[in-house]
């Protein structure tokens, strides 16, 4: 889990104290906090390591506790409501509002099934949501910038993704083998660094790349076997090959004069393309 923040918790006079520290390290924070092992005032029974996860963006009944060893005993009676909004206060004082360092994976969560990103977010090192395979519903909204991999390969029930306007992704976007996946909707002016990988979603039956939208890598629909209609409009430009191996659905690909495509344009076992209409420019591999 990527998302995490390390702490002391520490139960002092039937009260909670987390302490945090930059480091994230349990001896450094001991040290910085001067929590040490008391075997007179019983701090040493009283005292554990711990990690927090927020699995919805700082909702704070959404807060999983991970705890280095077994949970302690006086845990479960200490976490009152009060305890817990005085851990959760604690984590949050750490986040400034805007950025998000460290990524954040929540792959495997098999019961999460909706993510709103905030509006204005920066995410550094990524956000790993493969094989939520209950997960319907992301919720990226306009001027998100993800640093690293958006990584939703798996994700079995995502039907519908929304990437809007100014939204730009740094390390690639990943949905291979989202096989309910039917409808990607990019808009102008997005970009993805580090490729657009769609190979495996077997329930797409079309994708239309507008205007302004840069993908610097490979753009994968391999295996897309739905896959009909493929719009690549002028302007575009694809920096890494253009994968449309097994393919078996496609009966026309017309690209248009102004885009660039610096890689090869796969079209292995494309058997139902009747019609290709490419810039001469564009090297094609059967």
């Amino acid at each position: 889990m990527c998302l995490t923040i390390s702490g002391i918790a520490v139960l002092t006079d039937e009260t909670v104290k987390v302490f945090t520290s930059a480091t994230d390290n349990h001896t450094d924070l001991r040290e910085e906090h001067h929590i040490r092992d008391d075997s007179v005032t019983g701090i040493a029974s009283r005292q554990t390591p711990v990690e927090l996860l927020v699995l919805d963006f700082f909702d704070k009944s959404k807060m999983l506790f991970v705890f280095d060893n077994e949970k302690p005993d006086w845990w479960t009676d200490a976490m009152t409501e009060s305890a817990i909004d005085q851990l959760y206060a604690a984590w949050i004082a750490r986040w400034d509002g805007k950025t998000l360092n460290g990524g954040i994976c929540l792959s495997g969560c098999m019961e999460l099934t909706t993510l709103t990103i905030p509006e204005g977010v920066t995410i550094n090192e990524g956000l790993d949501l493969s094989w939520c395979t209950a997960l319907t519903t992301l919720d990226i909204p306009e001027g998100v910038t993800i640093n690293g991999r958006l990584h939703l390969g798996g994700c079995t029930a995502l039907t519908t993704l929304d990437i809007p306007e100014g939204v730009t992704i740094n390390g690639g976007l990943h949905l291979g083998g989202c096989t309910a996946l039917t409808t990607l909707d990019i808009h102008e002016g997005v970009t993805i660094t580090g490729g657009l990988h769609l190979g495996g979603c077997t329930a797409l039956t079309t994708l239309d790349i507008p205007e302004g939208v840069t993908i610097t890598g490979w753009l994968v629909l391999s295996e897309c076997t739905a896959l009909t209609t493929l719009d690549i409009h002028e302007g575009v430009t694809i920096t890494g090959w253009l994968d449309l191996g097994w393919c078996t659905a496609l009966t026309t690909l017309d690209i248009p004069e102004g885009v660039t495509i610096t890689g090869r344009l796969v079209l292995s076992e494309c058997t139902a393309l009747t019609t290709l209409d490419i810039p001469k420019n564009i090297k094609v591999y059967r």
